[in-house]
Formats: structure tokens, C-alpha cells, sequence
């Protein structure tokens, strides 16, 4: 006849051992999720951080500013006496950068063999839509002069069509040209200039 006493000892053993079989398991699957979950959170962190990455670059490559070296036309040594200072910050309307530097371009050229020009200089956005013109001339007369133009005036006639806004710094300035620089320049231009809108946002 079969022993009573050990079969119960053998099915108590068994019961146990089931039992202890089911928590390790558990166990091991509730470490298993966590992982996964981990990992899935870590990834996702990971895209997100990637992402940010790229927004914070994009806006850093959206300010970053290249700009020409300043040109003399009558030499670095150059000293200028009440010279009439002249900025303008162009904003460019979306689709239209091509029109617009190409009518710049021959701004810039026509400054060439301009009477009683000191100094000049362009500066862009190099993946913006912002730019900038700087000219020092001797008197109010010169100034005046090259703002009559023809392609000063076909310039301005183009803006609207090309330029959200724009912003204006006119004022003196004396002492030896080669101390220009544009760190200076926009700074003055960001307290002392002048905004014009062309029916878009305001600058």
C-alpha cells in the first residue's frame, strides 16, 4: 500500500516548487518590461533630444552672419569729420532673396568710383532671410548724390515688391574709417533706427 505521509510530502514539495517556478518567472518577466520599458523611454528621449538639437542648430545657423571685408575707397588712413553714416536692414520676403541680392549686387557694384565714398561694406544671413548695406560718405552732398542714382532708385522702386520691412540708421560719424566694424553698427542700429514696413510684418 502506498505510504500516505510521503505522497502528501511529495505533492507539498511540488506545490512549492511550482509556486517558487511561477514567482521566478514573474519576476523575470516584471524585470523584462521594465527593461523594455526603459529602453523605450530611453529611446524616446533620445529622438527627443535630437530633435532640439536640430531646432536649437537650425535657429543658430538661421542667426549665424557672414559679412565683406570693409572696402577704402580713399585709403584706411582715412579720417572722416561729421561723415554721414548709412545702414539699412533689409528684411527679405519669403521666395524673393534671389531678386533682391541680384538688384543688391548692382547696388554694390555702382558704390564703385563713387565721389566722396569712405567706406563700405554688405553683410547677410547665411541661411536667413535678413541683410544688411553700410556706407560712410564724406558729406550730405555725396550721400545725397548716390541715393539719386539709377540704381539706387531702381533698387528702392523693387522694394516693396521684395522686402517685408526694413530698418534705417542715419547719423555722423567721425574719426579714422578703418575703426568701423559692424559689432558697433548694430548695435546703434538696434537703439537709434528707423522702421518702414512694406505691407508685411513689422520689423
Amino acid at each position: 500500500m502506498p505510504n500516505n505521509g510521503i505522497s502528501g510530502r511529495l505533492l507539498s514539495c511540488a506545490h512549492h516548487k511550482s509556486e517558487f517556478v511561477d514567482s521566478v518567472y514573474i519576476e523575470e518577466y516584471s524585470l523584462l518590461t521594465l527593461s523594455t520599458f526603459k529602453v523605450r523611454f530611453m529611446l524616446q528621449l533620445n529622438r527627443l533630444l535630437q530633435v532640439t538639437s536640430l531646432a536649437v542648430a537650425g535657429l543658430a545657423l538661421t542667426a549665424f552672419s557672414i559679412s565683406t571685408p570693409f572696402v577704402y575707397p580713399q585709403g584706411k588712413a582715412a579720417i572722416a569729420k561729421n561723415a554721414k553714416l548709412v545702414v539699412t536692414h533689409a528684411f527679405i520676403q519669403e521666395g524673393k532673396s534671389g531678386p533682391f541680392y541680384s538688384r543688391s549686387e548692382a547696388v554694390v557694384k555702382s558704390l564703385q568710383g563713387q565721389p566722396g565714398l569712405l567706406a563700405y561694406s554688405v553683410r547677410r544671413q547665411l541661411f536667413g532671410n535678413q541683410a544688411w548695406t553700410l556706407t560712410l560718405w564724406e558729406s550730405e552732398n555725396s550721400k545725397s548724390a548716390f541715393i539719386r542714382s539709377s540704381a539706387h532708385q531702381l533698387a528702392m522702386a523693387e522694394a516693396s515688391s521684395v522686402l517685408s520691412c526694413a530698418r534705417f540708421l542715419r547719423v555722423d560719424w567721425s574719426g579714422e574709417v578703418k575703426n568701423l566694424d559692424w559689432d558697433n553698427v548694430l548695435n546703434r542700429l538696434d537703439t537709434e533706427a528707423v522702421s518702414y514696413s512694406f505691407g508685411g510684418l513689422d520689423c
